[in-house]
């Protein structure tokens, strides 16, 4: 049963990661979605139960629409989480996650405490604006969870001192964890999609919708499409999306690139455990 919604608002982009899994960056746009599309989306979501919402890209806070469809969300109760790369946090977004503890969480991807290798992976001299960001979710004691990829040798990353530096940056140990880049997109030659790469559980007990109303498993399964949102329900297009990605996936259901713990067995939330390369 789906409980989470993952709602891929844009594919634009300040940064331009070498990995990222959707090819977001400054050339992406929001695709053909309407914001009363979204509304539509999230109140049938809430209509099916689904409790959690995670707006994501690209740079959901580069869409314009984001305040009204966080103000969507919460208004019928529903989780909201918003992964961003920190480069810039508007401050009505700062005043929400504040005052919906509990209820609105940040996510964010991180590289290194180095600015040159964050440049190396991202394509833009930003670190200093993330790394801010960072430490004031931290120092405000927001909930916050960061994701550290691990892109092997890339620009000379580290990944121990990746997450070193956040919890110099005050952030808790238990808000971090680390994931192996998927080779998706960018990590992929072409930009190609891999079916090798998803996770067991993505059609499971989440989906997502695509900046084109396309519905998939998950966002790194961008290429797996149910159908269309503006064009059917998204009940009838969330019940296809576990078929969908059984098909795709390996035997035994997990990627190579997921961690020990990440088993459609062991009870692998992809939220949780599968992070997104951007």
């Amino acid at each position: 049963m789906i409980s989470s919604l993952q709602l891929d608002i844009t594919r634009k982009c300040q940064q331009e990661c070498v990995h990222c899994y959707n090819s977001s960056g400054p050339e992406g746009d929001h695709g053909a979605m309407t914001v009363e599309d979204w509304e539509k989306v999230i109140s049938e979501a809430a209509g099916l139960g689904i409790g959690r919402i995670q707006f994501i890209g690209g740079e959901p806070v580069l869409n314009r629409g984001l305040r009204s469809l966080m103000n969507a969300v919460t208004g019928l109760g529903m989780n909201a989480e918003i992964f961003t790369n920190m480069v810039c946090v508007p401050e009505w977004l700062w005043e929400v996650a504040a005052g919906n503890r509990g209820a609105v969480a940040l996510a964010t991807s991180w590289y290194s405490g180095d600015a040159a290798v964050h440049r190396a992976v991202t394509g833009r001299d930003t670190h200093r604006l993330v790394a801010r960001n960072i430490a004031r979710a931290a120092r405000g004691g927001l909930p916050l969870r960061v994701g550290v990829i691990d892109l092997g040798s890339a620009g000379g990353q580290d990944v121990g001192e990746a997450v070193s530096a956040l919890a110099g940056l005050g952030v808790p140990a238990g808000q971090v964890s680390t994931d192996r880049v998927r080779r998706i997109g960018r990590a992929r030659p072409g930009g190609a999609g891999e079916a090798a790469e998803l996770c067991g559980r993505c059609g499971v007990v989440t989906a997502a919708v695509l900046p084109d109303g396309s519905v998939a498993p998950c966002p790194m399964s961008w290429w797996l499409s149910a159908g269309d949102v503006r064009a059917d329900s998204l009940a009838s297009l969330a019940g296809q999306v576990a078929a969908l990605a059984a098909g795709a996936r390996p035997e035994g259901g997990c990627a190579p690139s997921c961690g020990p713990n990440c088993s459609p067995m062991s009870g692998c939330v992809p939220w949780m455990a599968c992070k997104p390369n951007g």
